[in-house]
């Protein structure tokens, strides 16, 4: 009869219930037919808007150290980008590099001038002779480029902080925190490679809406499984001071203990 089949189906059921998981990712919960599938695509070839953005943060005690911090994560980046995963990348190193690359610049620059300030001169002068200027043109741009230059700060920069770089700064009295603004391609393998990329690294923060919200409902449902277990626990305990017998515990247990698997 019908108790026969309810045993059957739970015996079936208590072998292929490994089978089952849980999909922790929202955006695999939204259901969408294959003629607007077809138009995402469509929309994916002929703008950024499918791309991905997610939010690198690294941080210091200070600037100099989140922005050195902040190099690595730079650099990092850089290779990330020519493996095609990131497509765009807002980094502000790219115009405020930390003070040690600051400094190996400097030392370039200045190494590069000491080779060939004279070629340089000799070749201006001969140039511009040939172009109707006079020898003297050129001592302002190469009186310049002998003049001495240090490393810059935030601050320093005036107008350019103000409008680019003030924003990606969060200062606060015991931290210093920089905001790295990524778009990546928004298929799921693309975006694990990424988030594998700086995962167990202590000095990077990685916020995403989607990774948050998914690592959210992941949780929960952990807690809500230890939950369900003590539950059990609790009342099987009590059962058996109740009945005082092992095997009137254990038929009483069975519907509750099939209901939660």
């Amino acid at each position: 009869g019908l108790g026969w089949v309810i045993f059957l189906l739970t015996l079936v059921f208590l072998f292929t219930m490994q089978h089952v998981g849980f999909d922790s990712d929202m955006m695999k919960n939204n259901y969408m037919s294959s003629k607007v599938k077809a138009a995402e695509k469509q929309m994916e070839r002929v703008s950024s808007i499918s791309k991905k953005t997610i939010y690198l943060v690294t941080s210091g005690k200070d600037e100099k150290q989140a922005l050195e911090a902040n190099q690595k994560l730079y650099n990092q980046l850089e290779k990330l980008k020519k493996e095609g995963l990131i497509q765009q990348a807002t980094i502000v190193n790219s115009l405020l590099p930390s003070p040690k690359a600051q400094e190996m610049a400097l030392e370039k620059w200045q190494m590069f001038w000491q080779q060939h300030s004279d070629s340089v001169r000799f070749r201006l002068q001969d140039e511009g002779a040939k172009l109707g200027f006079k020898p003297s043109a050129f001592h302002q741009f190469l009186d310049w480029t002998n003049q001495p230059f240090h490393t810059v700060n935030a601050d320093s920069l005036g107008v350019l902080n103000t409008l680019f770089l003030d924003n990606y700064f969060i200062r606060k009295d015991t931290i210093t925190a920089i905001i790295n603004i990524l778009k990546v391609n928004g298929d799921a393998a693309s975006i694990q490679k990424v988030y594998n990329a700086f995962d167990g690294n202590p000095d990077v923060w990685v916020i995403d809406k989607r990774k948050i919200t998914s690592d959210f409902v992941t949780i929960l449902k952990d807690n809500f499984n230890k939950l369900v277990l003590i539950s059990i626990t609790l009342v099987f305990i009590i059962l058996l001071l109740a009945y005082g017998r092992i095997e009137l515990t254990l038929i009483t247990m069975i519907p509750m203990v099939l209901s939660w698997v």
